[in-house]
């Protein structure tokens, strides 16, 4: 993870397999280079870790301006937001991949 992050960016651990990044100074479309360049690292530390098993990682982001009044536990609860959105969002991408893999014979 610390690969992924800027050097001005923040890494902390929340708990258990539980991270957060303080992207300071970064505009909205950061977001998307972070989870790219985390994505490629996490894709390149499983195709030479030689471990039985793939790390994966789930991610939300949110994005503050100076017009926010947000606290910090606002913002954790928007990301957490976002990320089960897009977990539920892939659960069902899965099934129904999965449902017209058998279909289709794939």
């Amino acid at each position: 993870m610390k690969q992924s992050c800027r050097e001005t960016d923040i890494l902390a651990r929340l708990g258990g397999d539980e991270f957060t990044v303080l992207a300071v100074g970064a505009a909205a479309k950061d977001a998307d280079s972070f989870t790219r360049r985390l994505r490629g690292n996490l894709d390149t530390f499983n195709q030479q870790s030689g471990l039985p098993f793939r790390l994966a990682v789930s991610i939300g982001a949110t994005y503050i301006d100076a017009a926010d009044s947000a606290t910090i536990g606002e913002l954790m609860q928007r990301a957490d937001d976002e990320l089960y959105a897009l977990k539920r969002q892939k659960k069902q991408t899965r099934q129904s991949t999965v449902l017209f893999g058998s279909i289709l014979g794939a």
